[in-house]
């Protein structure tokens, strides 16, 4: 598993690049140690009937797949194959009762246990790359994008993104544009 790791650290000649890789390295083991399994039954939102299978990463339960949940009103778009790209505020307000936008501590959580391609497209995180819609430009298929909890700028919050460079990164987003959901849930 860490073989690719290692071998990064051989080709990337600066120091600062072996230090990054380096303390990746050793979240990756710490995330040995950190709980990490399915739950094929998962949850089912009683707004509208949908399943969602759940994974649990350290203590927290977050679902496996985008929300997919078609809200009455906001500023959403509906897609076939990754669920549904919402705006910030229409992100908010569309998880189900006793779940919610993950931090960005939630979210590093994530970066630590899944961290590429191959393992945030594996059966328990299946990162869909559901793309971005920012307006009239759009992407879909080629990268993912999450939205977390925390604003930081008027109107910007920050977001996870999975592109296809094969890391997991986070960015800041306008709240207007719409990417995909998971939801955790809150205890």
């Amino acid at each position: 598993m860490y073989g690719s790791y290692i071998t990064r650290l051989i080709i990337f000649k600066t120091r600062e690049m072996k230090l990054s890789i380096f303390i990746l390295f050793v979240l990756l083991v710490s995330c040995e140690e950190m709980e990490t399994s399915i739950i094929f039954e998962g949850f089912t939102d009683e707004r509208d009937g949908q399943t969602y299978a759940t994974v649990e990463i350290g203590e927290r339960t977050w679902m496996a797949e985008n929300l997919n949940y078609k809200p009455r009103t906001g500023d959403y778009l509906i897609t076939e194959s990754f669920g549904v790209l919402y705006s910030f505020n229409s992100a908010v307000s569309s998880c189900p009762y006793g779940w919610r936008l993950p931090t960005d501590e939630e979210w590093k959580e994530v970066g630590i246990c899944y961290p590429d391609e191959a393992s945030l497209r594996s059966g328990d995180f299946e990162a869909l790359l559901g793309g971005w819609v920012n307006g009239d430009n759009y992407e879909y298929g080629r990268t993912g994008a999450w939205w977390t909890s925390v604003e930081i700028w008027d109107d910007y919050t920050w977001i996870y993104c999975f592109h296809r460079n094969g890391y997991l990164i986070r960015m800041t987003f306008p709240q207007t544009n719409k990417v995909c959901v998971r939801c955790i849930k809150d205890y």
